[in-house]
Formats: structure tokens, sequence, C-alpha cells
């Protein structure tokens, strides 16, 4: 994992590096703040970083703004870990709801982990050099700028259910069953699949390394399909 941030963070090399955060803008019913195995409730005006994990209760959401300008929405019954929230130091983005128009000014990197439920994204144009990426233990899907929703959830039999919708530019899902190529998912469209339970039990999402799809292999292949969306993602 090591080796792997320091790969994200080399086209950053030109600017000092610092560590970005989160910011609730709008909280209602129930949200957790876990860090280090320590809770507290999510609140308004909350701010979290990289290592953090919220949670979303029945019939509760979560408006977050980050400090590189992306928008995240959380559903009820979610589960979000901040795995990586690092960009160019002095390019902090003040939290304003008000703002429709934020566009980055710097590379940073963000890496978020959809562990269960559902997470709404709007990302303004990031820096040519930014990565940004949501991840489940069946894909993990690559963006760098559009409004976009991932919802992730284990069924009763063992197996997983992972869906992708784009509603403004195009996102790219790289799977974790390294038989199946990417997916490109084009505005207005969205993607489904059903994953075995042996691919679902996967942990971390995206390929996997030559010589480890072992697990994978003896699987059936993930199902998936690209279909039309409503105007609308709830």
């Amino acid at each position: 994992m090591f080796k792997y941030i320091l790969l994200l963070l080399a086209p950053l090399s030109f600017g000092a590096i610092v560590d970005g955060e989160g910011v609730a803008t709008l909280v209602e019913g129930d949200v957790k703040l876990y860090v280090n195995q320590t809770s507290s409730q999510f609140e308004n005006g909350s701010v979290f970083k990289a290592g953090a994990n919220l949670k979303t209760g029945e019939k509760s959401r979560a408006e977050l703004f980050l400090s590189n300008g992306i928008r995240l929405v959380m559903l009820p019954n979610s589960s979000l870990v901040a795995k990586i929230l690092k960009q160019e130091e002095g390019s902090f983005i003040k939290p304003n709801p008000e703002n429709k128009s934020v566009k980055e000014n710097s590379p940073s990197i963000t890496d978020f982990e959809v562990e269960s439920g559902k997470v709404i994204g709007d990302v303004k144009k990031l820096a040519p050099m930014s990565v940004f990426t949501m991840k489940t233990p069946v894909g993990v899907v690559k963006i760098k700028g559009t409004v976009f929703s991932v919802e992730y959830k284990i069924n009763k039999d063992g197996s997983a259910s992972f869906n992708v919708g784009c509603l403004v530019g195009r996102v790219v899902v790289e799977m974790a069953d390294p038989r199946m190529p990417p997916v490109s998912v084009p505005a207005g469209k969205q993607m489904a699949v059903s994953a075995p339970q042996a691919v679902a039990s996967q942990s971390g999402g995206g390929r996997q390394p030559q010589g480890k799809s072992e697990a994978p292999s003896k699987a059936p292949p993930m199902q998936v399909e690209v279909k039309s969306i409503p105007p609308f993602i709830s």
C-alpha cells in the first residue's frame, strides 16, 4: 500500500504536499464519525481527514465538501472511508455551499472506499494530474470531473451488487476480476454489476497484482450491464 501511495504522489512532486480535509456542510439524522476506533457524532461543520470512517444511519444523510472542491453526498445506511486526501500546499478551497463553479487550481489525490450504501458526487474539473478514485471490493471508479453515483451492497446469498451512475461527463470503472476489461460509463448511463460470492469477498477493489487472481478465476465472471438511467439519481 505504501508503494502505491508513493506512485500516486509522484505527479505532485513539483509542489509541497499537505493533508487535505473535508467538512460537513449538511447533516440530517444520525451520522457517526469513526477515527482510530473512536466514534463521535458527525454534525454540521465537523471536519475529517484521511483515515476517517463516516456512517449514516436509517433516514440519515451527510453532505461533504472537500478542500479540493469535491462535493459528496452520503445517503442513508452508508459507510464511507477516506483513504487518501492529499493536495498541493496553498491550494485549499474553503467550504462555501453557495459556490457553484468550484474548479480545482492545483493537483490533488483523493481516494475513498464505499464499504456499503450509496454516495453521490459532484466533481468539478480537476487539475490535469489529479487522481480521484472511489473504491469498492468489486471495482474502482476513476473520476476526472463529473456528477456520479456509486452504490455497493452485499446480498443475502453472499454475492455483491455494484452500481455506478453518470449524469455528467464520463467515468471509468476497473473491475476487481482481472478477466473483466475496464468499463467506460458515459453521461446518462449506469453500470450495474452482479458479482459472485468469491469475487465479492475480495478486499480493496481494482485489479489484482499478477499472480494473485486465483479466487476470482475460480468463480463465474461478473455480470455487467450498462443501461440508461432516469433523469435524477436518488
